[in-house]
């Protein structure tokens, strides 16, 4: 596989639009802005190459993301006609671009295993690349511009390369601030300890309202992933990607990325609770 030379990625400027919500981005191009933009994007034919499973050819892969970001634009428009109203079209569209991103994600996994295979990162562990390379996929799906004129594969090459770098980089700082494992039984005194047990208590506390309280927008799916990967209590298993998948019919890969998706959900709801401030 030959990686191009580097376009535009998901971590530089580029010409999008949020809601006011954020939750529906789109690239603004104009064709999305002309008379009959869904009968011309959200086609027949659309959802024939949904059905399917398998690689995409190029036009199939341009289609989809014309179509992604037409559902998009479509529902930014329907949220701001129809401000805090949750309408049948908003959401069919919502799960219309769901469904999109899922295929064009699962038509492009094996470019993160090649690029594991090929970039011999070895002070990170393979999971994690995996997990960093299957996140930064799914962010380049959502913002890839297909009016650009080059393949997405191009495009989310880069990025996953960027999200392995950064991570290496991280684990190599990180290693050389602490260049021995940690021993608790070399610690002297216990306040250091009981600081952290405190500190510990108040986070699990602070993270258990949000996902009871659903101040971080967890949806059902994601909670039941969570639950199933950190059980809260002690004496639960934790379960496997694979078991979990079997539970709700999806691949343990399609698992990896709920899971993701939650804990960023999770990370961003930590960082703005003003009790941890």
């Amino acid at each position: 596989m030959v990686i191009p030379a580097s376009p535009k990625s998901p971590g530089r400027k580029r010409r999008a639009r949020r809601s006011g919500s954020g939750e529906f981005r789109f690239v603004d191009h104009p064709s999305l802005r002309r008379p009959g933009a869904e009968k011309r994007f959200l086609t027949p034919e659309l959802h024939e190459v949904l059905a399917r499973g398998g690689r995409l050819t190029l036009t199939q892969e341009i289609m989809l993301f014309e179509a992604f970001h037409a559902a998009g634009y479509l529902a930014h428009k329907e949220r701001k006609a129809r401000p805090g109203r949750e309408t049948k079209r908003l959401q069919r569209l919502r799960m219309l671009r769901a469904e999109i991103r899922e295929r064009l994600v699962d038509a492009n996994l094996g470019l993160v295993y090649e690029l594991i295979r090929r970039s011999r990162f070895t002070n990170v562990d393979n999971d994690d690349l995996v997990s960093d390379g299957l996140y930064a996929l799914l962010q380049a799906a959502e913002a890839f511009n297909p009016w650009k004129g080059y393949r997405f594969s191009t495009y989310a090459c880069n990025a996953i390369l960027r999200a392995f770098v950064r991570r290496s980089m991280a684990e190599t700082k990180r290693r050389n601030h602490a260049p021995a494992s940690f021993d608790p039984l070399l610690e002297s005194g216990d306040t250091m300890a009981e600081q952290r047990e405190s500190d510990s208590a108040l986070y699990a506390e602070r993270l258990s309202r949000l996902i009871d309280e659903g101040g971080a927008d967890i949806s059902e799916t994601e909670r039941f992933v969570l639950a199933r990967r950190f059980p809260m209590t002690r004496n639960r298993k934790r379960s496997t990607l694979e078991e979990i998948g079997r539970a709700i019919s999806v691949s343990k890969e399609r698992v990896r990325q709920i899971q993701n998706g939650a804990l960023e959900k999770l990370r961003e709801a930590m960082e703005a609770d003003p009790v941890l401030q």
